[in-house]
């Protein structure tokens, strides 16, 4: 198990709470402080059980502190959990349980998860592919982000780690790295990890998350599914008209609709981007309701 951490010592020990009243016992919790200035040392040292390590490295980002971790690890899966999320105490028992019911062509296990905002659920993922392939993953993330998937250590050894120059997209590029070598991640349909939303995350940086878009399209241009593609533009489009710019958003919804014609958001989207950013975000509500 690896949490990545930066800053965040007011909400880690949820995390590792959340770690340590899990039913399946025998696990190591190895916390990797991405060069942390707050409390998360003294923060960590208050839990006293033996199967955690604490390991501080120089600010470097998630990507390679999660390599670190993965580096450090000594068991046959790796779980990985944000550490502003938790999990459910019965998961590492139901994703063991489902690995070793599986031979070595399933590479890992993924859960359904819920996110939550002041404590209030906003959307539950559902695991509802229970064999999710390369074909799929090109298509698109069934999967979702980190602190819902367990892998085989020995994935790691067969691809290699994370790429610690993407900033986000990061569990998509990994989904499809592996994938890509054969095999499938299989799907736990239960709720078995809370995704918070109410602290500062990565996934919530716009030009963090423009990078990272653009850069999966660079890496995997040859393999995604040309809808993919589209919606990678697609989502950016959004991001910069978040930034208020429109006319980037115009260029990314008519790269989206060069590359796959066949969704009528696409069009939808483009037509209220030349309206203005009140036409827009009323064309959202519109399109939300």
């Amino acid at each position: 198990m690896v949490i990545p951490t930066y800053n965040r010592a007011d909400v880690l020990p949820r995390a590792i709470r959340s770690v340590i009243r899990q039913t399946f016992t025998d696990f190591e919790l190895i916390i990797i402080d991405d060069g942390s200035q707050d409390r998360t040392r003294e923060v960590v040292k208050e839990f006293t059980d033996p199967r955690i390590r604490y390991i501080r490295q120089e600010n470097q980002g998630a990507n390679a502190a999660r390599n670190h971790g993965i580096k450090k690890a000594k068991g046959r899966y790796i779980s990985f959990l944000d550490s502003d999320d938790e999990f459910h105490e019965n998961n590492l028992q139901r994703v063991i349980e489902t690995l070793e019911n599986h031979g070595p062509n399933c590479i890992g296990a993924y859960t359904s998860y819920r996110r939550l905002r002041d404590g209030e659920v906003t959307h539950i993922s559902l695991a509802d592919k229970q064999k999710v392939t390369f074909d799929d993953i090109r298509k698109e993330n069934t999967i979702g982000g980190f602190s819902a998937i367990t892998f085989r250590a020995s994935v790691f050894q067969k691809v290699g780690y994370l790429d610690e120059q993407l900033q986000s997209a990061q569990d998509y590029d990994i989904y499809l790295r592996s994938l890509q070598e054969g095999g499938y991640i299989i799907g736990i349909a239960e709720v078995l990890a809370d995704q918070h939303l109410d602290e500062h995350r990565i996934s919530d940086d716009i030009k963090k998350k423009k990078k990272g878009l653009g850069r999966i399209i660079e890496k995997h241009e040859e393999t995604l599914a040309p809808s993919r593609i589209a919606d990678q533009h697609y989502m950016i489009g959004f991001l910069h008209a978040e930034n208020k710019d429109l006319g980037l958003a115009r260029r990314e919804f008519w790269k989206a609709i060069r590359t796959y014609p066949y969704n009528p958001f696409y069009y939808y989207h483009l037509l209220f981007s030349f309206a203005g950013l009140w036409a827009f975000k009323k064309s959202l509500d519109f399109k939300k309701s």
